[in-house]
């Protein structure tokens, strides 16, 4: 009866191990397929007072779809304003050539 329970234990770990391995590895394709922040252009002002920030939220979505974007305004370190945008560029990431 006790190899019954150590058996039914081990089965129970390894189950459970194995989901947290799969939760994980979905949880962090999850984040950098949607969330995942990536600076893909930086403009500085020629007087040096701006800078606007060109960056990528996620990946393009797959095969054709649209790609997130956003665009950033610094004045020094604090930031003035922020814009969110779709890219539609046959499923073609947010890039500096843009």
């Amino acid at each position: 009866m006790k190899i019954i329970k150590t058996i039914i234990k081990f089965v129970l770990g390894f189950v459970a191990a194995i989901f947290i391995i799969i939760a994980v590895f979905w949880g962090s394709l999850a984040y950098v397929s949607n969330y995942k922040i990536t600076e893909a252009d930086t403009s500085v002002s020629p007087d040096g007072t701006y800078e606007l920030v060109l960056q990528a939220v996620g990946e393009a979505e797959w095969p054709f779809g649209s790609a997130s974007g956003r665009l950033v305004l610094y004045e020094g370190k604090s930031r003035i304003s922020k814009a969110d945008f779709e890219l539609r560029d046959d499923g073609k990431s947010i890039r500096s050539s843009i």
